[in-house]
C-alpha cells in the first residue's frame, strides 16, 4: 500500500479515485494529493496527484482535461501543453538536488499522465488514461536506489514551502519603493 499525503488543495474526485487505487496491497511509494505546489519564474503549478515509487520515480497526474478525446487535435495541443509545464516544474525542482543527477543528467524518471473520463490512448508524446486503466500505464523503470528515493521524497515535501525567485524587474521595482521610502 502506498503511503497517502495530502497537502492544501481539496480533493477531487478523480484523487479520491487514484486515492482508492494506490491504498491496495500491490503499490508503494508514496501519493501526494494536492500536492505539491511547484513554484518557478512563471508562478505556481499546481499537480492534481503525483506518485512517487522506487521502480517508477515520479509519475505527475493531470486531471484538467477529463473530456479530451483521441479525435480532438486541438485538445490534445492542450493536454501536451499542460503535461509540459508539469514536467518542467517537477524537472526544474529536482535538478536544482546534486543528489538526484548522474553524470549531469536526472536519475529519476518522470511521466505525466492526464486523466481523461473518454477513453485510453497514447497521441506521441501525450499519455491519457481513465483512472481505472492508471496501472497500465505506471512504466517501471530501473530502480532508483533507496538513497535517491528518499532524497526524491524530500525534495517533493519540501516543495510545497518554497516561493518562486522574483523577476528582476520585480525585484528592481521593490529595492526602488525601498529606497523612496528612506528619509534622511
Amino acid at each position: 500500500m502506498a503511503e497517502i499525503v495530502y497537502g492544501e488543495q481539496a480533493v477531487s474526485e478523480v484523487a479520491r479515485e487514484l486515492i482508492r487505487i494506490f491504498e491496495s496491497a500491490d503499490w508503494s511509494g508514496t501519493l501526494y494529493i494536492g500536492y505539491p505546489i511547484l513554484s518557478n519564474i512563471e508562478g505556481t503549478v499546481r499537480t492534481d496527484a503525483l506518485y512517487v515509487s522506487q521502480q517508477a520515480g515520479v509519475v505527475i497526474f493531470d486531471a484538467n482535461h477529463l473530456q479530451v478525446r483521441q479525435s480532438d487535435a486541438g485538445m490534445i495541443e492542450q493536454v501536451r501543453n499542460a503535461q509540459d509545464k508539469l514536467f518542467a516544474a517537477i524537472s526544474s525542482k529536482l535538478l536544482e538536488t546534486p543528489e538526484l543527477l548522474e553524470r549531469r543528467q536526472l536519475a529519476v524518471p518522470i511521466s505525466v499522465i492526464s486523466i481523461s473520463s473518454e477513453g485510453n490512448f497514447e497521441a506521441g508524446d501525450v499519455f491519457v488514461s481513465t483512472v481505472e486503466n492508471v496501472p497500465t500505464h505506471i512504466r517501471n523503470s530501473n530502480a532508483l536506489s533507496a538513497e535517491k528515493f528518499e532524497i526524491l521524497n524530500s525534495v517533493i515535501e519540501r516543495t510545497a514551502t518554497i516561493r518562486p525567485r522574483k523577476k528582476r524587474g520585480e525585484c528592481d521595482e521593490a529595492r526602488l519603493s525601498r529606497d523612496d521610502s528612506k528619509s534622511y
